[in-house]
């Protein structure tokens, strides 16, 4: 018989001093990541969602995740037309089909999986979620008074963020996993634990999730080499106190498939990919600049005798090409001066971590292998609607009519 999991968790994922915040739901104490039912809680969405580079996502104040890529065909789909497929009349887990060229493939994804993906990659977003915001605007009072009261204890707050697709699903509980590894008490926890989440509450295995158990390792197979055994520090408890005790210039990370490309073809009739998510740190700096846009809003346009918004951009550019390289001749310039963030890549760093992909993915093969399906079909979702988007929107409103909210996981 068919069981439906509402996703009630109880984790024990012992984080240190780390409580998370799920807007209307409430706090989440560092020993309970999450109790409740995981369907109802409601997640701060992302803002600044058409941003599309790492660094404009960090200097935005979104860290996390992001999918980033269009996935291009190689080998056998070079040239070959792409389109989806819903059959409802199937199994669940057997209703989405690929067609590339003559050829029909099905996808294996369950409908939990592939209709937020679907939805996710519709949008102009890369960010998927983050645990750097804070509350919204309209944050309700008791929110707010028990964030206060958990700093006050010496908690660290992390605020969840999710794209509005990916809230209150499944992958998008993934992600912050993904995301919060790095602050995982010595990587090594939530390993153990992810498969028996769902078991412990006499819940069966999710389908294409937690259907094979994680290797046993330690978080030192990645980092051995930045990182050697003999200087990493137990007592600073994770692995992200440890990295930045060794690269103290590291400000931030996105786990993110950004600058490696996701690609498609055909093989023993399924589609299979290259490509995958890593984590991409990047460090910041910041400079002192003049404001140009602030001086022209409060110097300069006053002055114009014209209500023309295009003459007033026109100005605007020609006013900056003029003082670009000499606004110290502006009249009251120093006013105008600020502080401004700039995130660059940590390229050495990055590159290891991309080439040591396979010990990363060791850290936990459940969560990392279950993101990079996911960042791989959304990849494949976003070139499907770049071939024909009139078909593209008739797909997506198919969908939307057949599922108004997430399905839910059934087993």
């Amino acid at each position: 018989m068919k069981k439906i999991i509402t996703s009630f968790l109880i984790l024990f994922f012992l984080f240190t001093n780390v409580i998370f915040v799920f807007p209307e739901l409430g706090i989440m104490p560092g020993s309970i990541l999450n109790s409740g039912y995981y369907q109802n809680m409601a997640f701060e969405p992302l803002k600044n969602l058409r941003l599309r580079s790492l660094p404009a996502l960090a200097k935005a104040g979104v860290g996390g995740v992001a999918f980033a890529g269009t996935a291009i065909p190689v080998g056998n789909a070079i040239g070959k037309s792409l389109a989806l497929r819903y059959d409802p009349s199937e199994n669940d887990g057997s209703r989405l089909e690929v067609l590339v060229g003559g050829s029909v493939v099905n996808s294996g994804l369950f409908d939990w999986e592939w209709v937020p993906l679907i939805r996710f990659a519709d949008g102009d977003s890369w960010a998927c979620m983050s645990l750097t915001g804070g509350p919204g605007e309209n944050e309700p009072q008791n929110i707010l008074d028990m964030v206060t009261s958990a700093r006050s204890t010496n908690n660290l707050v992390r605020w969840a963020s999710y794209a509005p697709a990916l809230g209150n699903t499944w992958i998008g509980f993934n992600l912050l996993l993904v995301d919060a590894m790095f602050i995982e008490r010595r990587g090594g926890v939530i390993n153990r634990e992810i498969v028996s989440i769902t078991q412990r509450q006499g819940f069966p295995e999710i389908p294409n999730y937690n259907d094979k158990p994680p290797a046993q390792n330690s978080a030192f197979a990645l980092w051995s080499g930045i990182i050697p055994r003999e200087n990493w520090n137990d007592s600073l408890q994770n692995i992200w106190n440890n990295l930045i005790r060794k690269y103290p210039e590291v400000s931030t990370y996105i786990f993110s498939d950004d600058g490696i490309p996701i690609s498609y073809q055909i093989s023993n009739g399924k589609i299979e990919f290259t490509g995958y998510p890593y984590y991409q740190f990047m460090k910041r700096e910041v400079r002192i600049e003049f404001d140009f846009h602030s001086y022209f809003n409060h110097y300069i346009r006053p002055r114009l005798n014209t209500a023309d918004s295009s003459i007033l951009e026109f100005d605007f550019f020609s006013f900056w090409r003029r003082y670009r390289n000499n606004y110290h001749r502006l009249r009251n310039y120093r006013l105008y001066m600020v502080n401004t963030e700039y995130y660059e890549l940590m390229t050495d760093l990055n590159n290891y971590v991309r080439d040591n992909y396979s010990a990363m993915k060791a850290l936990n093969p459940v969560v990392y292998e279950a993101a990079e399906r996911w960042c791989r079909w959304t990849a494949l979702f976003r070139a499907v609607k770049e071939k024909d988007r009139e078909e593209w929107s008739r797909f997506l409103n198919s969908v939307n009519a057949e599922y108004p909210y997430n399905p839910n996981i059934v087993n």
